[in-house]
C-alpha cells in the first residue's frame, strides 16, 4: 500500500518531464525564470552514486547525487515537501537551504542548493524560505 505522500507524487505525476540530453525541462515551468534556474543546476552529467565511495554527502551544497529510490521516498514521506512539481520536490527544514529532488527515466537525484540558490528558488517559485 502506498503512503499519502507517494499517492500525492503519482496523482501530481500528470505534469511531464522530458530529459534534453542531459538537462531536465519541466514542461509546467518551461518558459519561466523558475524553470532556467533548475534547468541549470539538475544537472546529471557527472552525478555519483550515493554507494559510491568517491561520491560526497548529497548534502553538500552545490552537490548532485543519484540516489537509491527508498532514499527518494523517505524524504517526501518525512515532511511535506517545501515546493512540488511533477515528480520534483523541494525538501528543506527551517532556515536551512533546500534540496531539490527528482527523479529522471527510472532514476533517482538529489541536488543540494547553496543559501543563495534557496533564497533565489524561493524569490522565484513565490515561496516563504523560513516555513
Amino acid at each position: 500500500m502506498l503512503s499519502a505522500a507517494r499517492r500525492v507524487v503519482f496523482q501530481l505525476a500528470t505534469l511531464p518531464v522530458a530529459c534534453t540530453g542531459f538537462e531536465i525541462l519541466f514542461w509546467s515551468d518551461a518558459m519561466s525564470k523558475l524553470g532556467r534556474f533548475l534547468n541549470e543546476r539538475l544537472k546529471v552529467t557527472d552525478a555519483l552514486h550515493e554507494d559510491d565511495e568517491r561520491c560526497p554527502p548529497w548534502w553538500e551544497a552545490g552537490t548532485t547525487v543519484e540516489i537509491k529510490e527508498e532514499t527518494y521516498y523517505e524524504k517526501l514521506d518525512l515532511l511535506p515537501p517545501r515546493y512540488m512539481d511533477g515528480n520534483m520536490f523541494a525538501y528543506g527544514e527551517g532556515a536551512g537551504s533546500f534540496s531539490i529532488f527528482w527523479s529522471q527515466t527510472g532514476r533517482f537525484y538529489v541536488h543540494h542548493l547553496t543559501q543563495a540558490d534557496t533564497e533565489t528558488f524561493c524569490q522565484l517559485a513565490g515561496l516563504a524560505q523560513h516555513a
